[in-house]
This record gives C-alpha cells, sequence and structure tokens, in this order.
C-alpha cells in the first residue's frame, strides 16, 4: 500500500493484468536512464504526472514483475532488466508516444543532462562536466533508438555544458534561440562572458 508522497509501494498489484497507461509508458522512459533507480517524487517530476498517478502506475509494474522497489522509506524504483520482456518493454516506451514526448523524457530523467530546451527546431541539450560515461551513453543510444523507430523524431543538439556557455557569449543566434525556448530542465547560462570563439565541431552532436 502506500505511505505518502514518499511511501512504498508493496506487493498490492500482484497479479493485476499489465495495462500499458501512458504513465506506465513514461516510467519506462524515465527509469531506463537510471539503473540504479528513482525515488517516487523525483520520478513524478521527471516524467511531469501526480504522485498518486505514478504510485498506481508502478503497483502494476511491480505486479508483473517488471519494475522493483529497492531499499526503505523512502524506496527507489528500477527496472527489472532481468525480466525477459524488460527489452522489448522498453522499445514499446520509446515507439508509442510521440517522438518529442519520449525524447523529453529522457533528457530530464537522465542525469548526464544539465539542461534541457525545446522549440519548434527541436531539442538543445547541455551535458554536465561531470556526466559519467554509462549516463553520456545512455543518452545518446536512447536519442538514437528514438530515432530509429521514429523517423519524424525532432532534431536533438548536445553541447557540452562549458562550450554552450562560451558559444552563448558569441553566437547572437543560439543566444535568441535558448531563451525564447522551452526548458524543460535546468537554467540557461548567462553565457556574459568567454575566452575565443572556438567552434562547436568537436563538442556538439547532432541526432538526425
Amino acid at each position: 500500500m502506500t505511505n505518502g508522497a514518499e511511501g512504498g509501494i508493496d506487493e498490492a498489484g500482484s497479479g493485476r493484468r499489465l495495462t500499458l497507461t501512458p504513465i506506465g509508458l513514461d516510467i519506462v522512459i524515465a527509469l531506463g536512464q537510471l539503473p540504479d533507480g528513482l525515488r517516487l517524487s523525483t520520478l513524478a517530476h521527471a516524467i511531469g504526472s501526480p504522485v498518486s498517478s505514478v504510485q498506481a502506475a508502478l503497483r502494476v509494474l511491480i505486479g508483473n514483475g517488471l519494475a522493483v522497489r529497492v531499499g526503505e522509506a523512502p524506496p527507489h524504483y528500477r527496472l527489472a532488466t532481468e525480466h525477459p520482456a524488460s527489452g522489448a518493454l522498453s522499445n514499446v516506451a520509446l515507439a508509442l508516444p510521440d517522438a518529442a514526448h519520449a525524447t523529453a523524457i529522457s533528457a530530464r530523467a537522465n542525469p548526464a543532462v544539465d539542461l534541457a530546451v525545446v522549440d519548434s527546431a527541436g531539442f538543445v541539450l547541455a551535458v554536465s562536466s561531470a556526466a559519467t560515461p554509462d549516463d553520456r551513453v545512455r543518452l545518446t543510444e536512447t536519442l538514437a533508438a528514438i530515432r530509429a523507430i521514429r523517423p519524424d523524431a525532432p532534431p536533438v543538439e548536445i553541447f557540452d555544458e562549458g562550450e554552450l556557455t562560451r558559444l552563448l557569449a558569441v553566437s547572437i543566434g543560439l543566444r535568441d534561440r535558448i531563451r525564447r525556448a522551452v526548458v524543460l530542465k535546468g537554467r540557461v547560462p548567462r553565457g556574459s562572458r568567454a575566452p575565443g570563439t572556438a567552434s562547436a565541431s568537436r563538442s556538439r552532436q547532432t541526432v538526425r
């Protein structure tokens, strides 16, 4: 049963018929970015859904062996990667929603992303200098998987955090774009001063 916003989720969902709700799919996408799992409130924030709705969807996933509760209160929740359907479930979660929606959740959930914004031209992400190689790889592989499944997926430009700050100081076009975009995660750096006008070609990636 539940015990508040950070309460645990027990086996109450055991035996329930698996229903792939939109929130359930969002949970799968988000947890796919953190193998060690997320706390309930953090997970709800990452997917932009009420805690109570996330609890209900998690209960079904746990009851069907697709997710597990880890630790005592406040617990973490992670995907049960050992389940034989785990890989297929992750693919379905990336394929069914709108590609931009799946991209946004992946960016918000992945700890490597310090800043994520979106506009009509696509996404711009800034990756933290402290990001682990595993988190970076997980992010780029997820974005590539979305693109492979959904050819209509919007472009995603990925910058190193420091390089984006420098570019914002010298590129009026980029600075205006970032400031007008919808911020999904983090805070837009001021980029008021920067040394030189280094090219972004070495630190920017574009997922097309």
